[in-house]
């Protein structure tokens, strides 16, 4: 007998204690994925029509009580820098970029644990200093007084920039949240039954948020959780039910013991490297398994390695009717993005092995790549890279000059082949390349290939993150290229 899946007893376990009017049922979930499945399971085993609940992530639902709103990662870092140079900083802009993501991310996650700040920063800058303390020393040299400068105006920067953020009422998602859970009691639920479905871990700002609707209204936690990571003390899997279980009242008969009792079988296959793999699995899915509309959703392929995703997508087999990605898309691997870095390295090793005469040269790979990649064709049509691709590999070309080059691109070479100095041209000319794909994806998907459709979204989305790159260049600072590419 199949193991019943966890959403499905959630869904019954509604079902029978609300009948088909949920309208008054607040129902929240880890991620937008779940609430999705839910919604299809209480559609699937409801018999007639359902008044339907209100389901939303905890995250979601926490941030619509806030009247701020969460800000973009470039605007944090501008405001971020504004706060370095209002404390004294004196770094330029070039030289900050890559530290503020970093204390940016460390930013929210003291805020989503809801750590004591002022005693985080003082304990923190105490233990730094211990690091660079050295018995009998007179004097500090300067690498250490930098260094202890440095840990000072960390916490001064957290602090500093929190309430430029409260003022503007705006934040990153850590801080918004935090002030969420430290005025929940404001918190006003109109449902009269709430659930909490499928969680397994909690930051501390959910922590308060859950515990405050357990003491306050009519709430079930539906928790995630088997007995073979629970009952066992060395399993990680299980730490943040075992700490919940008396703290958020979980119940002891909602932990199942499936895992180690429900039939399995087990096979295993050798594969050799990725793309193997990756071959493997749509041939499983298409000659052996038979995947069709009637047994898609009960099948699971979980990838090792976030890079075997787009592959795997490229190679799914026409027999599977439709999919749904639980990790996300990583905007890194994409075409869009192989395409952006290929013209990031066409132009830093152009400058790298341009000849002392200021010939323009460029290195090989990054040249093939270029011609070869799908989206050159896409945007430029066929040429005859191919054979000029074969020409230059029969004469062993490590260098390929540009006009070389011109001879393949003709009237796209300015397109192509960056000109300029600063990096708003950079930028410019980045925009202009993404414009064109973008209009390529979408008239090639709206012909019938909707495979191109994710990459026409990627494709937005990227120049989206490129448009809001204009509020660094208005910061007065001059950023350099290699610094905007990175």
């Amino acid at each position: 007998m199949a193991m019943k899946k966890f959403i499905t007893k959630a869904a019954e376990q509604l079902l029978q204690t609300h009948g088909n009017n949920l309208a008054d049922v607040l129902v929240l979930m880890p991620n937008q994925r779940a609430c999705t499945y839910l919604r299809n399971t209480l559609q699937t085993l409801a018999q007639g029509a359902v008044f339907a609940p209100e389901i939303t992530t905890l995250q979601n639902w926490m941030l619509s009580h806030s009247d701020m709103v969460v800000a973009d990662n470039i605007e944090l870092v501008t405001e971020l820098y504004a706060c370095h140079k209002a404390i004294g900083g004196t770094n330029t802009l070039d030289d900050f970029i890559g530290l503020a993501n970093v204390m940016l991310d460390d930013f929210n996650r003291i805020d989503m644990q809801m750590a004591d700040s002022k005693l985080f920063f003082k304990n923190l800058e105490n233990l730094q200093s211990m690091k660079m303390y050295e018995p009998g020393e007179d004097e500090p040299d300067e690498y250490k007084i930098r260094y202890r400068k440095f840990w000072e105006d960390f916490g001064t920067l957290y602090h500093t920039l929190r309430e430029r953020l409260l003022a503007d009422k705006k934040g990153y998602t850590g801080l918004i949240l935090r002030e969420v859970a430290v005025n929940v009691k404001a918190i006003q639920v109109e449902q009269s039954a709430i659930y909490l479905v499928g969680f397994n871990g909690l930051d501390k700002v959910d922590e308060v948020v859950v515990s405050h609707l357990q003491q306050q209204y009519n709430t079930t936690l539906i928790w995630d959780a088997d007995k073979y990571y629970v009952s066992d003390e060395m399993m990680e899997a299980g730490y943040y039910t075992r700490k919940y279980l008396s703290k958020l009242r979980i119940k002891k008969e909602d932990i199942v013991d499936e895992i180690r009792t429900s039939p399995k079988k087990v096979q295993v296959i050798g594969a050799a490297k990725n793309i193997g793999q990756v071959k493997v699995v749509a041939d499983i899915l298409q000659h052996k398994l038979l995947i069709d509309e009637t047994n898609a959703l009960d099948t699971v392929v979980v990838v090792p390695d976030e890079k075997l995703l787009g592959p795997l997508l490229a190679n799914m087999p026409i027999n599977v009717p439709s999919l749904n990605i639980t990790m996300g898309l990583n905007i890194a691997g994409s075409s869009s993005a192989t395409w952006l870095d290929i013209l990031f390295r066409l132009y830093t090793n152009g400058l790298k092995y341009e000849s002392k005469q200021g010939v323009k040269r460029y290195y090989y790979r990054d040249v093939f790549e270029l011609l070869q990649h799908s989206f050159f064709h896409l945007v430029f049509g066929r040429t005859n890279t191919d054979a000029f691709v074969q020409e230059m590999k029969k004469q062993n070309r490590i260098l390929i000059r540009r006009e070389e080059l011109e001879k393949i691109l003709k009237e796209n070479t300015k397109l192509v082949l960056f000109e300029g100095e600063d990096a708003p041209s950079f930028a410019k000319y980045l925009n202009n390349i993404l414009n064109l794909l973008i209009d390529k994806l979408i008239k090639r998907a709206r012909g019938g290939n909707t495979s191109l459709a994710t990459e026409a979204e990627i494709a937005f989305r990227l120049q989206n993150i490129l448009n809001n790159t204009e509020s660094i260049f208005r910061m007065g600072d001059t950023i350099t290229i290699k610094t905007y590419i990175a």
